[in-house]
């Protein structure tokens, strides 16, 4: 290889590792105000978030304990409903096609607010030991309420928790302390607990966090109202368990009888029965009607039995 040729690459080289060594702190800060550009844009994006979809973003959060996209939770929901649609329309027609559509489209909300409530109930049932630890912790961290939330949530916390919602409002504070920012985070952790002492201790902290007042009387009187609800809880859940568990089974042990029926006192055989069921149009539909019905039951059913720990 010539000589003159090698020298020049180096020549090259040098000149360009010179410059980047000149010019690196100059390329740093373009950098860093590009991503801060980005970040405000973020900013100013998540400002002008509707209202439905900053529910639906909290909802996914206390769900999953992760910050999930709550437009790609609608395009998701979309496109399986307009898939079943598609098949069922080719076969069924469109007023059928449409119905199916409409059921896969909003049933997913359906059980999104079901988990919700039962993510919000089966924390609700952690007010007294949590709120037990808050007040400790505060105590001991000299009534400092940002002090006494990072002493509760460590590095791990279990998701759909209470310490997972602290450790976001924590997150949320932390980042940018103004009066806005707090009263963003109470909001959030109230919305995810949703009970009357959820609110309350959010609005207590609230109050710590941006005046710095002593909050512990409210605590311990949260603390002593929540004892009570408990003995009120345990009377309720006694008198309702035998009724959940009839109304549980009676819906498929019904559906079970009626292809007993078919079978026996009609006379059809099984392939009979499962042609006349989804191949006939009458059928199908009465089979959409009852696993619809089943399903909405379902729904109605967790809403009774999952009942929330609150004054």
């Amino acid at each position: 290889m010539n000589t003159d040729f090698i020298y020049s690459i180096a020549i090259v080289l040098t000149f360009l590792l010179g410059a980047s060594l000149f010019f690196s702190r100059s390329f740093s800060l373009g950098l860093l105000s590009f991503k801060m550009r980005k970040r405000l844009k973020q900013k100013r994006k998540e400002g002008k978030e509707g209202k439905l979809f900053y529910i639906l973003r909290v909802s996914l959060f206390t769900i999953t304990g992760k910050d999930l996209s709550p437009v790609l939770f609608v395009l998701v929901t979309a496109v399986n409903a307009f898939a079943l649609s598609l098949v069922t329309l080719k076969f069924y027609g469109v007023f059928i096609g449409m119905t199916v559509f409409s059921s896969a489209f909003l049933l997913p909300y359906g059980f999104l607010f079901i988990k919700l409530k039962t993510v919000r109930d089966k924390v609700s049932h952690e007010a007294e030991g949590f709120l037990g630890s808050f007040l400790s912790s505060y105590r001991s961290s000299e009534c400092d309420v940002l002090e006494a939330i990072s002493r509760m949530t460590p590095k791990k916390v279990k998701a759909k928790s209470l310490e997972s919602f602290l450790a976001k409002l924590l997150y949320t504070v932390r980042n940018d302390s103004s009066a806005k920012s707090v009263k963003k985070a109470e909001t959030e952790f109230s919305f995810s607990v949703n009970t009357k002492w959820g609110k309350l201790l959010s609005y207590n902290m609230a109050i710590g966090i941006l005046t710095g007042e002593d909050i512990s009387i409210a605590l311990e009187d949260i603390f002593f109202q929540m004892r009570e609800a408990r003995v009120l809880f345990e009377k309720r859940k006694r008198m309702n368990q035998e009724t959940i568990k009839m109304v549980m089974f009676l819906i498929p042990a019904m559906y079970a009888f009626t292809v007993f029926s078919a079978r026996n006192f009609i006379g059809l055989t099984m392939g009979e029965f499962i042609r006349y069921q989804f191949q006939e149009r009458i059928g199908f539909m009465l089979f959409m009607t009852i696993l619809l019905m089943f399903l909405i039951n379902l729904m109605i059913l967790e809403y009774i039995k999952n009942r929330p720990l609150d004054f």
